[in-house]
């Protein structure tokens, strides 16, 4: 027990250190100590894995000798003084190491995350989920219940954002089923707790990943599409899983939980903890609200789009446009700023509207087209309404103007030029009711790329490299 205590306090300093104990064969000691009957021995091997668990180098020790199926049967068969007791308790290492085996992106983290699966996961998590829930409720066990449900929240986000493990656990079943009904519920329970309860650091960041988990299982992280037909299946199954999440949270009046998440934390929590928070649950909202179905139909859809913009919802996709992740700024932007957001309460937001509009519009320069392309499909729902035209004129007019130059994105194979085409054709129909307008278009070789444009219809070879050569799609131009 000794020697134990001194490898886990040395292998803790630095990766070099780590390097010579995994080199001594002391990685593959640690995980068979994790069965030992001596809860001191069981701790430091607990502890010593969790150092190890965010080593690349370690991963293949790991999956060889089944750490992941052996730390679930830890989790699963402790006590509450086994979770939480630093001394002699394993619970919180174990979860620790846990998540970051199952978050690893290469493909030994892909047989981590099937292996929990195959495991029994989800019914391990959302068992641990009620235990964080009862030790959140005592203010003694609250700070290590927090940092309990963070952990078991880590695993069960890197089990939803992987379209296989996520089809696996939907696959199991009525049991796999029930498993994931429980994992959402089980998170809502312990979310509904941490906001009852006076704001820390330890709260804040514990909701923060709940939130992330809850929106990882409904699907935000899913692709949008699969080359592979094999992928196409296995996300198909996915789909299911996240459909099924989405309603699960609608139903349990999950979406309500999530709206004081939007807001800054009233504590100081160092780092970009806060902030995350906000984005997780912006995430999550998106993708459960942006369910018409989940959320009961497009009445109560506004509904819920009203109370996230009334509870900051527009602040953070002002930042989320302001962030490197434009893709993601730009669909939170769409869904929250389109014509039904902007009747419903437009007006009580108009400055941060504006301010997101702007950053819309900068967007069609100095990105890629497939940013280019998604924002200029917005920008011609906001140039319906005259409102948003001073900043449209300010910042995207001049880049519309040429975009209409087909030839310049039309071998781009991460776009559609006849949608872009006709999508800045449109803005520029809807704004040159005004001359000032019209000038900055002229200026900027616009006339003559419409002009150019109207052969494109009688252009047998063009047509070819287009998508959607349809002539009625032009007609615009």
């Amino acid at each position: 027990e000794k020697a134990a205590r001194i490898i886990c306090n040395v292998a803790i300093t630095n990766k070099e250190v780590r390097a010579r104990v995994h080199g001594a064969g002391g990685l593959a000691i640690a995980v068979q100590l994790l069965k030992s009957p001596k809860p001191t021995l069981r701790s430091c091997a607990c502890e010593l894995v969790n150092t190890f668990s965010a080593d690349q180098e370690a991963q293949v020790i790991l999956r060889d000798s089944n750490a992941v199926e052996t730390l679930l049967h830890l989790l699963s068969t402790g006590n509450d003084r086994d979770l939480i007791d630093r001394s002699q308790g394993f619970g919180i290492y174990a979860a620790d190491a846990l998540s970051k085996m199952l978050s690893t992106a290469t493909d030994i983290g892909y047989s981590h995350r099937i292996t929990a699966v195959q495991t029994g996961a989800g019914q391990t998590l959302s068992r641990l989920l009620q235990t964080c829930r009862e030790l959140l409720k005592r203010p003694n066990d609250m700070a290590s219940g927090a940092i309990l449900a963070r952990h078991v929240a880590a695993s069960i986000d890197s089990l939803g954002r992987e379209a296989q493990s996520l089809g696996a656990m939907y696959l199991g079943g009525s049991q796999g089923n029930q498993a994931l009904g429980s994992l959402v519920t089980g998170l809502l329970q312990v979310l509904m707790v941490i906001l009852e309860l006076s704001q820390t650091s330890a709260t804040v960041f514990a909701a923060s990943e709940i939130v992330k988990a809850v929106g990882s299982l409904c699907g935000a992280s899913l692709p949008r599409a699969a080359m592979d037909p094999m992928m196409n299946q296995q996300l198909q199954h996915a789909m299911s899983a996240a459909a099924m999440a989405r309603q699960h949270v609608a139903g349990r009046q999950g979406v309500e939980y999530f709206m004081p998440l939007l807001a800054k934390p009233m504590v100081s929590t160092g780092g970009q903890t806060g902030e995350n928070m906000r984005l997780n649950a912006l995430r999550a909202l998106l993708i459960i609200v942006g369910d018409e179905v989940a959320c009961g139909g497009r009445s109560r859809q506004v509904q819920h789009l009203t109370a996230m913009a009334d509870s900051g919802a527009i602040e953070v996709v002002a930042k989320k446009l302001q962030s490197v992740d434009k893709g993601q700024g730009l669909d939170a932007f769409s869904l929250m700023c389109g014509a039904d957001g902007r009747a419903a309460y437009g007006n009580r937001h108009q400055s941060t509207m504006q301010q997101c509009v702007r950053s819309v519009a900068q967007c069609l320069t100095g990105q890629p087209m497939n940013i280019v392309a998604q924002a200029t499909s917005i920008l011609r729902d906001l140039s319906s309404d005259s409102g948003n035209w001073a900043p449209i004129k300010q910042y995207a007019l001049a880049p519309l103007a040429k975009l209409l130059q087909m030839t310049s994105h039309l071998q781009n194979t991460s776009c559609d030029s006849t949608a872009i085409v006709v999508d800045a054709a449109t803005t520029i129909a809807h704004m040159a009711v005004l001359e000032e307008h019209c000038m900055i278009v002229f200026q900027h070789g616009g006339m003559a790329c419409l002009a150019w444009l109207i052969t494109v219809q009688n252009n047998q070879q063009l047509q070819e490299h287009m998508r959607h050569a349809q002539r009625e799609s032009l007609l615009i131009v």
